[in-house]
């Protein structure tokens, strides 16, 4: 389900001009979710001096700024491995009219909020578990991601986020901040905290 975006969203704005940055004007825009990213898709036609062929598209705003560009640019790097050379149905990475596959935009804050484009990939969100059959596939693309990863070569400057101790707790004190000082509650600060020493153990 898209959420409603009204005329004045920074957001939207800002995707509308990273649409631009990879050539698409005319791109119509509907957001989808929140986390790490703020996720549009984008659907467009090809414009003129694009080498894209239109069609839909992911635009990710990363708005949690979390990762650096360089771990970003790596994870596009990595997407765009499996794209060119296996037959994993993943959404590849699609380059900037500046031939880059990261682009930044300044924020209203003037801070500079890096965002990418993937390929649309077109499914459906279960509401049921897997049957074998399903279960056979999901194991069949684990298996394939496994192998690809095996014959990946990181290049120098290659960055991927480690889910260590202080990973989950800067994303717990991001939580925090998320909320304000009254949410959650001792009591629930006292679950995720145990749940945190869980997940570490």
């Amino acid at each position: 389900m898209s959420l409603n975006i009204g005329p004045n969203d920074a957001f939207l704005t800002l995707a509308r001009q990273v649409a631009l940055m990879y050539g698409y004007s005319q791109a119509r825009l509907t957001r989808l979710a929140e986390s790490d990213n703020t996720v549009f898709r984008a659907d467009m036609e090809a414009e003129t001096g694009n080498t894209e062929t239109g069609g839909s598209f992911v635009l990710r705003l990363h708005t949690s700024r979390r990762q650096g560009a360089a771990a970003l640019t790596s994870e596009l790097i990595w997407l765009g491995h499996l794209a060119d050379h296996s037959d994993l149905p993943v959404p590849g990475p699609v380059r900037s009219e500046t031939s880059t596959w990261l682009v930044s935009v300044p924020s209203e804050s003037g801070a500079l909020l890096h965002a990418s484009m993937l390929m649309w990939i077109q499914g459906e969100v279960l509401d049921r578990p897997l049957n074998v059959s399903e279960a056979g596939e999901a194991g069949r693309l684990l298996a394939g991601l496994h192998l690809e990863a095996e014959r990946f070569e990181p290049p120098s400057g290659f960055e991927r986020p480690t889910y260590t101790l202080p990973y989950f707790e800067n994303c717990l004190s991001e939580l925090q901040a998320a909320l304000g000082p009254d949410e959650p509650s001792a009591e629930d600060r006292t679950v995720l905290q145990a749940g945190l020493a869980e997940i570490m153990a």
